[in-house]
């Protein structure tokens, strides 16, 4: 957003972050009450955890040049690796043996005391072994200077000019900042058994990049590799960013010298380790054995995270969720229900192989309202479970239970199946039928058409009416009694 506008004056970019970050927080804060948090909610469990699976991988590319101490040109994920593998023979084995070190640390402090911050000792052993072996004089490379001192508290307006181009960049940095950060925090949530709450996560967005446009920041988001290190470390409330910032704030005043002799390769261990915790391998494993196709959609995350980089990865997270969404809703699960000996009830025929159709009838049941989208599809359904019937039935029970709705396009769909039914001498019969769509079909004439003696309270009432009388004479008439 910035740098087409700093161009022969980067020190302008510097007051323009700090806007632009202001801009930002207010649009988060404006989205939080207007609710817009609800756009979270078409982020599904795998589309998380390949998500998060890819944003593991990327951490782990990423550190692998610090790691091994030469550095790894390339861009984009296999690129990395590839020039990683082809640089192996320039390995720094002090530094490798630096990195090590901090993993092996890492999981003793896993094994034997699990509730303390194991990277915070393994980084201050790394840090200390520097002076005391002599490690900067061996090439080990090292974070280095960093400036002193609390940022400065003000607020530094834009030109008219600027305004309007930093407005349409914030509308950007919202879209990647918000499911950036709630891609790793939902994914958190689902891990850790507990519920966040959308608007207030952008509403907590929006006042981290207002302190950061008065303190002459920059935009802000989350980072999945720091909440990965927080969750690690067994972080469970807001009580980790208030200390984290406060030590910050103290490490930035009295700190900053010692910073200078922490290894690049003890933190990039660090981030390594965590980014194996972050990946969730045994995620992967139930999804294949529950659900291919949510597997097939984690993985397809996973890559694009990996090929297209993080921030457009999220992008396509969110197309897979819709594209997902879609797909279930266009092609619901259906059923075709028969009678089990001595069970009560009437079971799916597919996930009981003893049950047994009744003869004569047909039994379906629709676990999706009928909408636009597939309402061909539910007519299709209903051709071939009669095109497939052992002997032509006699009545088509319709088990409405799960249609908690119908538009006009499926109300037409009904009244098409009803009357082909009807030419081939198949009653049409609708069992539990809620009110709302009882009302629908009513408003439109359709349960006339069905014959209003035609619908029944439970499945069991109309099979029972069956087994009693048999086939109607006429479908549209009332019966007597």
């Amino acid at each position: 957003v910035l740098a087409p506008m700093v161009v022969g004056d980067p020190s302008r970019g510097v007051v323009l972050a700090g806007a632009l970050a202001l801009l930002v927080g207010l649009l988060f804060v404006l989205a939080g009450i207007l609710k817009f948090g609800f756009l979270a909610d078409f982020l599904s469990k795998p589309i998380l955890v390949g998500y998060l699976n890819g944003v593991a991988l990327h951490i782990i590319v990423g550190q692998l040049g610090k790691v091994f101490g030469f550095s790894v040109h390339g861009e984009g994920f296999f690129r990395e690796i590839y020039h990683f593998l082809s640089g192996l023979g320039q390995t720094h084995f002090v530094t490798l043996a630096v990195a090590l070190g901090v993993l092996g640390l890492l999981w003793l402090f896993r094994r034997i005391a699990p509730n303390l911050p194991g990277p915070l000792f393994a980084i201050a052993a790394a840090t200390a072994a520097v002076p005391l072996f002599g490690l900067a004089a061996r090439g080990v490379v090292l974070v280095g200077k960093v400036p002193a001192g609390l940022p400065p508290i003000g607020v530094t307006l834009p030109t008219t000019g600027e305004l309007g181009a930093l407005i349409v960049g914030s509308l950007g940095i919202l879209l990647v900042s918000y499911t950036g950060g709630i891609l790793p925090a939902r994914a958190f949530a689902v891990k850790n058994g507990y519920d966040i709450d959308a608007n207030r996560e952008l509403a907590a967005l929006g006042a981290c990049n207002l302190a950061a446009g008065i303190s002459q920041g920059f935009p802000v988001s989350g980072s999945a590799s720091k909440t990965a290190l927080a969750d690690e470390m067994g972080s469970k409330t807001q009580l980790t960013g208030i200390l984290a910032a406060g030590f910050v704030a103290a490490v930035l005043l009295f700190l900053t010298g010692p910073l200078a002799y922490m290894p690049k390769s003890a933190l990039g261990a660090v981030l390594i380790y965590v980014a194996l915790e972050l990946f969730r391998l045994k995620s992967l494993r139930w999804f294949w054995r529950v659900d291919k196709p949510e597997f097939l959609f984690s993985v397809i995350a996973t890559l694009g995270v990996v090929t297209v980089g993080v921030l457009n990865g999220i992008l396509i997270a969110i197309a897979l969720s819709i594209l997902q969404l879609l797909r279930r809703a266009s092609r619901p699960q259906d059923a075709i229900l028969g009678r089990r000996e001595g069970v009560d009830g009437h079971h799916d025929l597919r996930l009981h192989p003893d049950a047994k159709p009744i003869p004569g009838l047909i039994i379906y049941r629709f676990y999706a309202p009928i909408l636009f989208f597939n309402a061909d599809f539910f007519a299709n359904r209903v051709r071939k479970t009669i095109r497939e019937a052992k002997e032509k039935p006699q009545w088509f029970l319709l088990d409405a239970e799960a249609i908690i709705g119908a538009d006009t396009t499926a109300v037409e769909k009904l009244e098409q199946i009803q009357r082909e039914l009807a030419d081939n001498n198949i009653v049409l019969c609708v069992a539990r039928v809620n009110d709302m769509l009882r009302a629908r079909l009513d408003r439109t004439g359709l349960s006339e058409r069905i014959g209003r003696d035609n619908f029944f309270p439970t499945v069991r009432a109309g099979v029972e009416v069956f087994k009693r009388i048999g086939i109607r004479p006429n479908s549209g008439q009332q019966r007597n009694r």
